[in-house]
């Protein structure tokens, strides 16, 4: 109550010295317009934002704008429902955006220097370097060093001040995108189409070139032969026999080209085995139906464990062993995996990959219509391959040499004996003989500071659980030693 009654006091105060410095004539003649308006004798006052009359029987609370909105003249406008209090919808704001979007067509050009405050990276203000979208630049060449090619600053049209977002106004995956960002992609697309169909093309020219210059080469070699060959003849016919390394090469390669295992060409076997159901995998359409004897015991049976081997109902299978800790080849179940991956299986996939590679050349192969052929021609085909690559090897040992470092070196050598004799007791310790090395690390090691005889780490506090010397217990690396004092 007392509260009440000081506020009140000072008010009045306040309203006495207002009245003193505005002189005592003003505050009658403002009085007297407005009982003049209110009589009618005068106009009433007007509205400073929409043009409208006021009423002039309004007391000043009223038409007079509060101060935390500003000063301005008499009006009605701070009544009303403020912007803050509008509800936007996505559509409404998709257009306010629309209407203040500025293309990125005016980069900041005008700036030549780094501005406190804006991204090292690229100069641009509105975000810090570990927030930073464009490319990370070397730092020799960022925009803090050399203060050139300065992006544009970040443009954040705050929409709380047009009014509050609705639910999907919120969510809007779209919201900030402009339909004409996307002109950059296509540009940049063109681009890099028109340099790539450039590349092509100089890239044809060039092997036409390789090609044509090939060709004149051939000639010219085949020429220069004929003729060496015809002045030669008479001779006798050794010279005929001395080839070169580049026209034996040619000649195998052209004649065994199928036999050559290029990079491209390899292929595991094991990975074209179908997880159910037979070789071949996605590759090979085959229907394999597994059934079993009523009599034959099911396989989820042979371990009861729960966390044993996994078993598929559906098509019946169980790939690992239900008892890995027992000798697969005594057990009458090893798993799927076991009776496909054991046996004749493996040679039989590699001649089965084998048809298939022959019949993309060509050759009719088929390995089940005719196994034996295909199996005959499978075992041709490895025994010329082996053939093939030992005259390459040989070819290349006899041309560079280095036979010696392909033997095999002796057991001695490879155990590691030599002739020094060490003898040793039976706690293991050296009697005679040279001692075992002791290994160094790059650290320093047996080194004492601050007058201490043992290291840091030599003593362990269990109370503390710290580090410290097992000379004076001090827990403080940097602390001397107490023992002498």
């Amino acid at each position: 109550f007392y509260y009440h009654i000081f506020d009140s006091f000072n008010i009045l105060h306040q309203f006495d010295n207002l009245i003193k410095m505005s002189g005592v004539s003003d505050f009658k003649k403002r009085k007297q317009i407005e009982q003049a308006r209110m009589t009618g004798q005068l106009a009433p006052e007007t509205d400073t934002e929409t043009g409208k009359m006021i009423n002039p029987h309004n007391p000043d609370f009223i038409s007079k704008r509060p101060w935390y909105l500003g000063a301005s003249g008499p009006s009605l406008k701070h009544h009303s429902k403020q912007k803050i209090d509008h509800v936007l919808s996505m559509s409404e704001a998709d257009a306010i955006f629309q209407n203040s979007w500025v293309g990125k067509n005016s980069k900041s050009s005008e700036i030549n220097q780094f501005r406190k405050g804006a991204c090292k990276n690229c100069g641009a203000m509105g975000h810090k370097t570990n927030e930073c979208l464009e490319r990370p630049r070397p730092i020799k060449k960022s925009a803090w060093k050399t203060g050139m090619t300065i992006a544009s600053d970040d443009r954040k049209l705050d929409l709380e001040a047009y009014g509050k977002l609705n639910f999907d106004g919120k969510r809007d995956r779209w919201h900030g995108y402009h339909p004409d960002q996307h002109k950059e992609v296509v540009e940049r697309f063109n681009k890099l189409d028109e340099e790539r169909r450039i590349a092509r093309q100089q890239a044809h020219e060039e092997a036409r070139k390789l090609k044509a210059d090939k060709e004149k080469d051939s000639k010219k070699s085949f020429k220069s032969k004929k003729n060496e060959v015809i002045e030669n003849e008479p001779i006798g016919s050794a010279a005929s026999d001395s080839d070169s390394d580049s026209d034996v090469g040619s000649d195998s390669e052209g004649e065994n080209e199928e036999f050559i295992e290029k990079d491209s060409d390899k292929r595991d076997f094991q990975g074209r085995v179908a997880r159910q159901g037979g070789l071949g995998g996605a590759q090979m359409a085959t229907t394999v139906r597994n059934l079993r004897i009523r009599e034959d015991r099911a396989k989820y049976l042979y371990n009861l464990d729960p966390n044993s081997a996994y078993y598929d109902p559906k098509t019946r299978a169980m790939r690992e062993n239900p008892n890995p800790t027992e000798n697969p080849e005594e057990l009458a179940y090893a798993g799927d995996n076991f009776v496909r991956y054991g046996g004749n299986v493996k040679e039989f996939a590699k001649t089965q990959i084998y048809a298939w590679e022959a019949s993309a050349r060509g050759q009719e192969i088929h390995p089940l219509a005719d196994p034996s052929q295909a199996e005959l021609l499978h075992k041709q085909y490895q025994e010329k391959k082996a053939t093939l690559k030992a005259d390459q090897k040989q070819k290349i040992l006899s041309k560079y040499g280095g036979e010696e470092h392909l033997k095999e070196k002796s057991a001695r050598l490879l155990l590691g004996q030599s002739e020094a004799y060490v003898e040793y007791d039976r706690a293991g310790r050296i009697i005679k003989g040279a001692t075992k090395a002791v290994a160094k690390s790059k650290y320093e090691e047996d080194v004492f500071y601050g007058n201490h005889t043992s290291v840091w780490g030599s003593y362990f506090d269990k109370s503390s659980q710290k580090w410290g010397y097992a000379c004076c217990h001090v827990l403080n690396k940097s602390y001397f030693c107490t023992v002498e004092a």
